[in-house]
């Protein structure tokens, strides 16, 4: 890391970190032999439907990415990363919220703050986070549209997920085999609003990363 900034250094660890926390993760899941399906467990490859899951993918992506990018010859950021970038940091939060305030308290804290949880709902959320924090962002433009745009990855699930309870319904037990987030408790149209208030959320965190980041590089205290 000869070469780079002490920013771009401490942000090169951050990355290759959040990189090895992915793959260690995806790995535990993908061997897990226990789950039922239902209470945000399940078996191998399925875990895949989890958000949780996508999210931390979405990470660890462009985490290696930004890595490639610097440890490239021209060691410059390109307009597509930063989008991913606030992307990815936007859409790891509705992780680390949803887990906190909605999740955890049907589920338990333990159970989803345990083992691999602890890594993808706690950990790898806050480094993405202190992450775009710290990302030099001098040489290319935080625009301001990149802020709506970062909802895609929070939409294209949501849809996903509505449409795989539309066709599917509901079951008569907790915990559903396919609302596992528990969004349509009390009907539809309250999961509706609930969805709604996420894509919301997924903006205003974009909106405040993107606030924070331009600060840190005006400041540029590291």
């Amino acid at each position: 890391m000869r070469g780079l900034p002490r920013r771009d250094r401490l942000s090169a660890i951050i990355n290759f970190s959040v990189v090895l926390m992915v793959i260690t993760g995806v790995i535990v899941l993908f061997l897990r032999k226990v789950g039922d399906g239902r209470s945000l467990t399940t078996v191998g490859a399925k875990n895949i439907k989890y958000f949780t899951t996508q999210s931390n993918l979405l990470c660890g992506f462009v985490s290696a990415y930004y890595l490639v990018l610097r440890f490239g010859k021209k060691r410059k950021l390109s307009d597509i990363f930063v989008f991913l970038k606030l992307a990815c940091t936007a859409t790891i939060s509705i992780t680390f919220l949803v887990t906190a305030f909605v999740l955890a308290p049907h589920y338990g804290y333990l159970k989803l703050y345990r083992g691999q949880g602890f890594l993808f709902h706690l950990v790898i959320p806050l480094l993405v986070i202190l992450d775009f924090c710290l990302l030099d962002t001098k040489e290319v433009r935080m625009k301001m549209r990149y802020t709506w745009m970062s909802i895609f990855p929070t939409l294209i699930y949501g849809i996903g997920y509505i449409w795989n309870l539309w066709r599917n319904g509901m079951g008569d037990t907790f915990p559903d085999p396919h609302d596992f987030y528990k969004f349509t408790t009390y009907g539809y149209n309250i999961g509706m609003l609930v969805f709604g208030g996420i894509l919301i959320a997924a903006f205003a965190m974009a909106c405040l990363f993107r606030h924070l980041n331009i600060r840190s590089n005006i400041r540029n205290r590291i």
